[in-house]
C-alpha cells in the first residue's frame, strides 16, 4: 500500500456502515466485528491522532489483474497498517 493510493479520509463508522452492513444482512449477524475479526483487530490499531483513510491502487494494476483497495491508518503522514479489503 504506498501513500499515493490515498483516495479519501474516512472514518470507522462509515466504514462499517459502508462496506459491512451488507455482509451482516448476508450473514445474518448483529456485528462486522463477529464476521469479520481481522477488522476488529485493524481498527484496535487506530491511535488518537490518527487518520483512517480508504486507498485503492491505479486503473492500470487493476487491468493486470493485481489491484488492491482498502482502508489504512495513517499516524503522522505515514502509514502504520493497513486492512485489504479487496483484490483481484
Amino acid at each position: 500500500m504506498r501513500n499515493d493510493w490515498l483516495i479519501g479520509k474516512t472514518t470507522v463508522e462509515v466504514v462499517e456502515e459502508k462496506y459491512f452492513k451488507e455482509m451482516e444482512l448476508y450473514a445474518h449477524s448483529e456485528q462486522a466485528n463477529k464476521l469479520n475479526p481481522r477488522w476488529g483487530s485493524f481498527k484496535a490499531q487506530i491511535e488518537p491522532g490518527d487518520e483512517l483513510w480508504e486507498y485503492c491502487s491505479p486503473m492500470e494494476s487493476w487491468e493486470a489483474r493485481c489491484g488492491r483497495a482498502g482502508f489504512a491508518i495513517l499516524r503522522d503522514g505515514k502509514v502504520v497498517a493497513s486492512y485489504l479489503r479487496m483484490m483481484n
